[in-house]
């Protein structure tokens, strides 16, 4: 055995070592996750999203956001579900760059949507980072006919929120709270937030991004599905739509509102747009009249529950057609640039001369995917 003064002296290196290691893996994961990791971005498509088990840090989409995004531009951030996130739509061909070709240069466009996400989440969670720090930000999502919003977004994207929140980065919205502390399903983070310090956050980004770094040459996997894949199982969502279709009762409408309210603070609130979509008229056309028009009327009853929350809501796929969708609630190509032209309305509506609504020709360049 080392004498005892040989083995303090040995203890106390190792120890050293052990901070200086700590200390150097947390300083490099703060400095690296300062910079945009995201090669190309487009959106969070499975290799690059929890789904496909990489969680996007908020110190990583901030640096990404901040890297898209101009402070001396209006900027939108496209937030929500699937349809948003534009499943049915390759990346070339995705809604989101058809938004930013309309807007023109005076906009800048980023879609951080999220297959499953809610109208709370990873975007409307950086929305709030980004107009803390003075950009102009209007947050685009979508809220399914006579759902709730959820307050901090659904899983597996909830994890967003309390590294948001222990980083300082999010508006101080006491309604949140309250509903979060009311809530065990919500009320803990994975870690318990008093271990989320800078120290341990740091060394993470370090880990997150020598992940995405392995995955930086993954290929978005969505396509452009072919006309005999539309559609698939016909009987089951006819049955869906139809089970989906029984109004709700009177007394559950305010909660579509307070849920909202909840979800998204005054900070974003007030420069929201939110699409309201019905489901296909592929579905929809073979059910009874009497389904059809209890949808229509849950339409309106949600447009004017997000309406009295302070936001603005459209019909974002109102009028559309078969052709415009790839099955019972996502957009083909075709219906993404509609709901495209649809958005940039309502973002410009404010300020300068509008956009029509219906899209003008293919692109022979984006004809020529067809």
């Amino acid at each position: 055995m080392l004498p005892g003064s040989k083995a303090r002296r040995l203890l106390f290196a190792v120890a050293l070592m052990a901070v200086l290691a700590v200390g150097v893996a947390s300083i490099a994961g703060f400095v690296l996750s300062s910079r945009n990791p995201f090669d190309r971005f487009v959106r969070f498509h499975p290799a690059i999203a929890p789904e496909g088990g990489f969680y996007p840090t908020a110190r990583q989409v901030r640096a990404l956001a901040k890297a898209v995004l101009d402070p001396a531009r209006t900027n939108v951030i496209i937030g929500g579900s699937s349809v948003m996130y534009g499943v049915g739509q390759p990346a070339d061909l995705i809604w989101t760059r058809e938004l930013a070709s309309v807007l023109g240069d005076e906009y800048r466009v980023i879609n951080l949507a999220m297959r499953g996400g809610d109208v709370a989440g990873i975007a409307s969670f950086t929305a709030e980072m980004l107009a803390r720090e003075g950009y102009r930000i209007v947050y685009v999502a979508d809220l399914a006919v006579a759902l709730t919003a959820q307050p901090i977004g659904s899983t597996p994207y909830q994890y967003f929120y309390w590294e948001a929140r222990a980083r300082g980065y999010l508006a101080d919205h006491p309604p949140r709270d309250r509903a979060i502390a009311a809530n065990p399903l919500i009320a803990k983070p994975m870690l318990d937030d008093r271990l989320l310090t800078p120290l341990l956050l740091n060394i993470n980004e370090l880990r997150s991004y020598a992940a995405i770094r392995s995955r930086k040459d993954a290929v978005d996997p969505e396509i452009d599905p072919p006309q005999d894949i539309r559609y698939g199982a016909p009987a089951a969502n006819l049955a869906l739509y139809i089970h989906l279709s029984g109004l709700q009762p009177e007394a559950q409408w305010p909660a579509v509102q307070s849920y909202f309210e909840t979800a998204v603070p005054p900070s974003i609130r007030r420069s929201t747009i939110i699409s309201v979509c019905l489901n296909s008229p592929g579905v929809a056309d073979q059910a009874p009249d009497q389904a059809r028009a209890n949808w229509k009327t849950m339409e309106l009853l949600t447009q004017q529950r997000v309406e009295a929350a302070g936001a603005r809501a459209i019909g974002g796929c109102d009028g559309f057609t078969p052709a415009d969708y790839v099955d019972r609630v996502h957009l083909s190509v075709e219906g993404g640039r509609k709901l495209a032209h649809r958005v940039a309305v309502a973002v410009r509506r404010p300020s300068a001369a509008p956009i029509a609504e219906t899209p003008g020709p293919l692109d022979p360049a984006l004809a020529s995917r067809r």
